[in-house]
């Protein structure tokens, strides 16, 4: 049977690997990366009704869930295309740059098993598999308007997680 609630699964794989990826680099434990703050995480865009972005804040989301595609004739193998978002919102300039390319680096040419996440927290591997292209990787700003907070140094990664897996 093909995995239920995929987006959230395949979000939560690519959040996790991510956040273990980045905290291993540097940047979440004391001494942290140029002497900046740890990073904060989130899984969803943060809130901007007023509330203040904390420096180093590294949001991960997926954008709407699209249609399948069907791979091969006869076997059921489908793939799926999840755009993946990862917004940086640094200390600074330099500091937000700096978390962009090693997110970008994490991103290019990945390949992993999708976690299930319905009976456990850890997570168990399916046979489902996310496919992350260096080619589809990017970095951009995007434009702000007079930001007074940290979305002045904000960058946004962005790649597509093709997902692979057998409809039943």
């Amino acid at each position: 049977m093909s995995l239920r609630f995929r987006i959230r699964h395949v979000h939560k794989t690519i959040a996790d690997y991510l956040e273990a990826e980045l905290k291993r680099l540097g940047w979440v434990d004391e001494p942290v990366n140029f002497a900046t703050v740890p990073m904060t995480f989130l899984e969803f865009a943060p809130d901007e009704a007023g509330k203040q972005i904390a420096a180093n804040t590294v949001a991960i989301t997926l954008g709407e869930e699209p249609a399948a595609l069907d791979e091969e004739l006869g076997d059921g193998l489908r793939s799926i295309e999840f755009p993946v978002y990862v917004d940086v919102y640094g200390a600074n300039q330099s500091i937000a740059a700096s978390i962009a390319s090693d997110v970008k680096h994490l991103l290019e040419d990945k390949y992993m098993p999708v976690l299930d996440f319905t009976a456990s927290a850890a997570g168990t591997p399916t046979h489902e598999r996310i496919e992350l292209d260096k080619d589809d990787v990017k970095v951009e700003k995007p434009p702000t308007v007079a930001a007074q907070d940290f979305r002045r140094y904000w960058r946004v990664v962005t790649t597509t997680a093709r997902v692979f897996y057998i409809e039943d």
